[in-house]
């Protein structure tokens, strides 16, 4: 009964996602019942993710695939956070080279900035490092070569591996970093 006074109290939970309500492709047996009772209660909640390998809207459809429903208004990834970060710390960077995915790369250029070619030509005002499941070494190298350049490093989260349910060890954002930051000598 006092655990349901408490209970009353709270208005809205942030939930983390991978490895909080699922892992991987595997959502755990309690979350479906644990979201239908926050509900009952007439408790809100949001998602939130620091894998910015993927956008809102691919969150939406993949926790739709695992029987979760929630709209991209109920979800906030580090890629949104970053994009806040940016316009409100740095208004003056408006040219990325991002080193993520090909949906990291839209979201970021829906909400305004040019994304550089990956060129020696192209040269971007910052550079973006994200959660790149699509990783590609010359890329890499071009990141490191704008980094060098003194063009400034920024991260969308320090993550070094992403929890997953198969049998690997998904290299994340911070992993990614360190070796940029051991092939420049920059944080």
């Amino acid at each position: 009964l006092a655990m349901r006074a408490k209970l009353r109290k709270i208005r809205h939970v942030a939930l983390d996602m991978d490895g909080t309500i699922y892992r991987g492709r595997t959502l755990f047996t309690f979350t479906n019942e644990f979201l239908r009772q926050l509900a009952l209660m007439g408790i809100g909640y949001s998602f939130l993710t620091n894998n910015s390998s993927k956008s809102a809207e691919d969150y939406v459809v993949h926790l739709k695939g695992m029987g979760v429903f929630a709209n991209s208004s109920q979800l906030f990834t580090s890629a949104q956070s970053t994009v806040e970060f940016l316009r409100e710390d740095m208004p003056e960077v408006k040219r990325l080279f991002v080193l993520g995915t090909a949906s990291l790369r839209t979201e970021v250029a829906a909400a305004g900035f040019e994304l550089t070619a990956d060129s020696a030509d192209d040269a971007p005002d910052a550079v973006l490092v994200a959660f790149d499941t699509e990783l590609d070494y010359a890329r890499l190298c071009r990141a490191a070569y704008w980094i060098k350049q003194e063009k400034p490093f920024l991260a969308t989260h320090p993550d070094q591996v992403c929890p997953t349910d198969h049998p690997t060890v998904l290299v994340d954002c911070g992993a990614v970093c360190a070796a940029l930051t051991a092939a420049t000598g920059k944080t």
